[in-house]
């Protein structure tokens, strides 16, 4: 992913930036700044972030999203009366995925469903790496504290 190749903790763009990305890999194909946020909104995972560097960002579920609209300024309004969402965010990869559908979108379900695949497997190798290295902290723990760790001692 290109935060980890690029040493950053996220590879999360906010979302006026991936539009303007968007907008820059389309020359030519004048959609306006608010649609292409709207559809990118609508195709991929939507993060909200926070002012506190020391805060995660947090994955946005669909049902979460429901009764919502995308604002001019790329805000989240709720027709609930829920607090508006400003600061948004999305995977630097799945950016590169949006402009390849609204690039060509006779293929836009093959490009969309070919990144799903690919972050699955993504998914599942993190998980296997987190595993072992849990493993691998619990073994050491127990080295370290000589079999107490298990006993809870």
């Amino acid at each position: 992913m290109l935060g980890e190749s690029a040493g950053l903790a996220h590879s999360l763009l906010p979302l006026s930036i991936a539009v303007e990305s968007v907008e820059r890999a389309l020359r030519g194909n004048h959609r306006s700044r608010h649609a292409i946020g709207a559809f990118i909104v609508s195709t991929v995972p939507v993060y909200e972030y926070f002012a506190n560097p020391g805060r995660l960002p947090r994955a946005l579920l669909r049902r979460e999203l429901e009764n919502s609209l995308l604002g001019e300024d790329l805000e989240l309004l709720f027709l609930d009366g829920r607090p508006t969402k400003r600061q948004l965010a999305v995977n630097a990869d799945d950016v590169a995925c949006v402009a390849a559908m609204l690039g060509n979108p006779a293929k836009a379900g093959v490009i969309h469903s070919r990144r799903v695949r690919f972050r699955s497997r993504e998914l599942v190798n993190r998980a296997k790496l987190l595993g072992s290295r849990s493993r691998l902290l619990a073994a050491t723990a127990q080295a370290i504290l000589g079999g107490q760790y298990e006993s809870g001692h």
